[in-house]
């Protein structure tokens, strides 16, 4: 995986999403007391509305009110944690079922345009079958949703359910999304039975799931966007310093039979140019750290200005398999008289199994 990386006096852009006569999204009344609204998929740089197939690393976005992309998911009281998710029809309220995930910042204001494309949902799940490359692979009928959670993401915060139906073409992983107005999906308390004994049978089902009696794959999803910015250059002690992040990148590894572990390493940084002017690569400070999932074992952080690479990045033990989502800190600190500007550069991370 590459990274580009920018550096130096840089300026930090917002983009907008503009859209208009976008189709509203709508909460009916549903046989899941959990589920809230059916969210309207759009294009993640217009905010159009999609319709048709819809590509498996297609950027999207789920719209609560689509008339208004400014209208956030509101925030149920007592939630610590928001996640995309994809999981079997009628199992959306069963965090268990879910076959794969992915995190979402919680925001106190609200959670606007989460991106809900099929490939971001990179964390793997308990349900079968387990995970989104698994889904890819298999195709089939699932649900697309937004959840709020509390206890780490164990247990959902009632009434806090947003999801459509969609359906996965196998290998290509294409898919198509349909709003659902009642959808059968489960969840909630079952219909009371009267009894004129004054007791009353209940059947029970009870889902239990089994580790795989064969390994999965080991891989690497990369950052959302291919360029890394450091930027808010500040003079400290005569000097230009300048930070950011990496940004989020996933570990995954669905090896959970042979569980033999994994070492990720920064294989290279180039030295950063402007022009006919370079810094050298050891003015790149990088502290790499665990964000969600699996934590990995981390390494010490790289000081900017005495940085040396190749370097360790992180590894997983032997033993221990799973989806890790990692990110760095990132310094850069230009030598003193160096010209203002932008100096790029490109930092490469490789994955090995142990």
């Amino acid at each position: 995986m590459k990274k580009a990386t920018h550096a130096g006096l840089g300026l930090a852009l917002a983009l907008a999403l503009v859209g208009s006569g976008l189709s509203g999204a709508f909460a009916a009344e549903t046989t899941n007391p959990d589920f809230v609204a059916s969210p309207v998929i759009a294009s993640a740089e217009t905010a159009e509305p999609v319709t048709g197939s819809i590509g498996f690393d297609q950027q999207v976005v789920a719209l609560l009110d689509g008339s208004d992309y400014n209208v956030m998911y509101p925030v149920p009281a007592g939630a610590t944690g928001v996640y995309t998710f994809v999981s079997p029809r009628g199992q959306e309220s069963n965090i268990r079922a879910w076959n794969a995930k992915a995190v979402q910042g919680l925001t106190p204001g609200g959670i606007l345009l989460p991106n809900v494309s099929l490939g971001n949902q990179a964390t793997l799940g308990d349900g079968t079958p387990q995970g989104i490359l698994a889904v890819r692979a298999a195709g089939g009928d699932y649900s697309l949703g937004l959840a709020f959670t509390k206890d780490n993401g164990v247990n959902l915060i009632p009434d806090s359910l947003y999801f459509g139906h969609i359906t996965v073409t196998a290998g290509t992983g294409d898919w198509t999304y349909a709003e659902v107005e009642c959808p059968t999906c489960g969840g909630g308390d079952p219909t009371p039975t009267p009894s004129p004994s004054g007791s009353a049978t209940q059947n029970l089902a009870a889902d239990v799931t089994v580790p795989p009696v064969v390994d999965g794959v080991l891989s690497m999803v990369a950052p959302s966007s291919s360029t890394s910015t450091i930027g808010n250059a500040t003079i400290v002690n005569g000097k230009s310093q300048s930070t950011g992040t990496l940004g989020d990148f996933q570990i995954q590894d669905g090896r959970a039979a042979s569980n033999p572990g994994w070492e990720l390493t920064t294989t290279s940084v180039g030295n950063f140019t402007l022009g006919s002017t370079t810094i050298d690569k050891q003015q790149l400070g990088l502290a790499p750290r665990n964000v969600s999932g699996v934590a990995a074992t981390l390494a010490p952080a790289q000081v900017a200005g005495s940085a040396t690479y190749p370097s360790l990045f992180a590894s997983l033990p032997a033993g221990t398999a799973g989806s890790s989502t990692l990110n760095a800190d990132l310094t850069f600190v230009a030598p003193e008289g160096s010209p203002a500007g932008t100096y790029t550069s490109t930092l490469t991370l490789t994955l090995v199994s142990e």
